[in-house]
């Protein structure tokens, strides 16, 4: 609204600078500025509001983590009291006499099937949640300057979303650097146990699954902002990492986005397993800084293959996003199939 009011304004100050006096138009030309900085601090102020916003978020994520941990624990404990109440039970019944042996076979039978994990595994799987149900939806920032139907002009759109993704690129940057940090700690420990106990390890962890999520909202809402960039310039419409996963709805009031399916702790988890090799066929220069940069004939590991074209790797100890059409994937030959030759 307060966008709106002095767009609105400053049309207002265009359209008839030729018809008001010197006065007049000092006048509006002060009431103007005055606007123009109120806008430009709630502007600040809610960039700030939608970052804590995510954070908060994170931080429910994370104890609802540690909930489900604790419960898992106490139903391994209540299960373990349960079934050593059963061997005690099975111990007193086995010195009746002969009348009662029968019955205390079939106790026993029934103790001797007791599989304290297997029972956890049928828990979890009967409670489990399928990977398309669980998938999280986040809101990230929409901005005046996205609406076609606004009163601002293409020009200072352009300005103003520019200004937004430059601050969104310094703080992708800040974000990236912190979690490289993190990773240095996380081998640190890995190569120096003595340095660190389980539950620094453990914090460690959930800190770097907290920035990841955060960097991937970062990089969504810029991806989100580059398309709308792309439309006011006449340009086409490249395809950006994330992309597929934004969507929007509108209601009566305002247009709200959406970035769903993201994944905390992408890198440590794609790491673990490699869906194979690809050859580089045509050189590929990256436009962000999540993406790789690629020559012809170099051979990237491949973690993850995004449905938008766009897959995951690693390439000289670098991850990041590439288009997949710029490469070749390498036959997998499995170790029985070697072992065979």
């Amino acid at each position: 609204a307060l966008t709106r009011e002095h767009e609105a304004l400053y049309n207002f100050v265009e359209n008839n600078k030729q018809i008001c006096t010197e006065k007049e138009k000092q006048k509006m030309l002060n009431r103007l500025t005055k606007s123009a900085e109120i806008q430009a601090r709630v502007d600040e102020e809610y960039f700030l509001a939608n970052t804590q916003g995510h954070q908060m978020r994170l931080k429910w994520e994370n104890t609802l983590k540690n909930c489900y941990q604790i419960i898992l624990e106490l139903e391994k404990q209540r299960i373990e009291v349960l079934c050593n109440i059963l061997n005690r039970y099975n111990l007193h019944m086995s010195s009746f006499e002969k009348t009662l042996k029968h019955s205390q076979k079939q106790i026993e039978q029934v103790v001797q099937r007791v599989d304290m994990d297997e029972d956890i595994k049928k828990l979890v799987e009967e409670n489990n949640i399928t990977v398309e149900g669980s998938k999280a939806e986040f809101l990230i920032a929409d901005y005046y300057e996205e609406d076609n139907k606004s009163f601002m002009s293409k020009d200072r759109r352009k300005a103003a979303i520019k200004f937004k993704l430059q601050r969104l690129e310094d703080t992708i940057a800040k974000t990236r650097k912190d979690r490289e940090g993190l990773e240095k700690l996380m081998k640190t420990y890995a190569a120096n146990p003595s340095f660190s106990n389980q539950q620094n390890r453990e914090e460690i962890e959930l800190l770097l699954d907290e920035i990841t999520l955060k960097l991937n909202l970062l990089e969504a809402t810029s991806s989100k902002l580059s398309l709308t960039l792309s439309r006011i310039e006449g340009k086409p419409e490249s395809c950006y990492p994330l992309s597929d996963s934004i969507s929007k709805w509108k209601d009566k009031v305002r247009t709200v986005s959406t970035v769903s399916g993201i994944l905390i702790g992408v890198d440590n988890e794609t790491t673990a397993c490699s869906l194979g090799k690809c050859k580089v066929l045509f050189n590929f220069t990256p436009e962000h800084e999540n993406e790789l940069t690629l020559k012809e004939g170099d051979l990237v590991d491949i973690y993850a293959k995004e449905e938008n074209g766009w897959w995951f790797g690693a390439l000289k100890g670098q991850k990041g996003h590439f288009p997949s059409g710029f490469v070749e994937e390498l036959p997998v030959i499995s170790s029985i199939q070697s072992s065979e030759g």
